[in-house]
């Protein structure tokens, strides 16, 4: 797994001249920490910013001794499966970096960067029992409302969509998003399944007005 583990692990490395293997095991500490970050997003609902100030607030250190705690590093823990009993291998694979020096003096080889690989193309390991920190159900409902998190937040637009994520494609069933035209506005499938077509913002919120304001009427 690497000596470099993530956050509510520790990791023995391997001794070559004892003959011993390296052991991975759980920090008792860091594992609680992780415990309650996702029962904040999934009990209490909080974003991945919220999570940040709250840990911050309590004065819980991050892995690395850093003063405190990033909004990539909360990240990087809420989608890591590993805590729900699954590792990947095989994740990235090296490549040329996109602004490669000009001068290539310390450069030892041409793949000195990496990049992410297609999730087909990763070997998962299922750890055992004891090393898994949270449920398998849980850790799939805080991936469930980060996305909605991220749906619904306003810092993603300049513009305020009225009906964004509410509306489901009738296609492929993923949501309607907001989406800008040369000055217009829409809404369009966010999976671009392209079997429905992209529909203007106001003819969108009109007709639910209307449906609205009709089911108002009957009762």
């Amino acid at each position: 797994l690497g000596s470099n583990t993530a956050y509510g692990y520790r990791y023995t490395p391997k001794d070559r001249l004892a003959g011993t293997n390296g052991i991975l095991e759980l920090n008792s500490e860091e594992a609680s920490v992780v415990r309650g970050m996702f029962e904040w997003v999934d009990q209490d609902g909080l974003s991945a910013r919220r999570v940040l100030f709250r840990l911050n607030e309590l004065g819980i250190p991050p892995k690395k001794g850093a003063p405190r705690w990033a909004k990539s590093s909360v990240l990087r823990i809420l989608k890591n499966e590993m805590y729900a009993g699954t590792w990947h291998y095989n994740k990235v694979q090296g490549c040329e970096p996109k602004n490669a020096a000009t001068s290539p003096r310390y450069r030892k080889r041409a793949k000195c960067s990496v990049r992410a690989r297609p999730r087909s193309e990763w070997l998962p390991l299922v750890l055992p029992t004891a090393l898994s920190i949270i449920p398998r159900d849980r850790w799939q409902r805080v991936q469930q409302q980060l996305a909605r998190n991220l749906a619904f937040s306003p810092r993603n637009e300049k513009h305020v969509y009225l009906l964004k994520s509410l509306v489901r494609c009738g296609g492929c069933g993923a949501r309607y998003v907001g989406d800008p035209c040369h000055g217009k506005f829409y809404y369009r499938c966010i999976a671009r399944c392209k079997k429905m077509p992209t529909i203007r913002e106001q003819a969108l919120n009109d007709a639910v007005k209307i449906a609205v304001s009709d089911r108002k009427s009957v009762v």
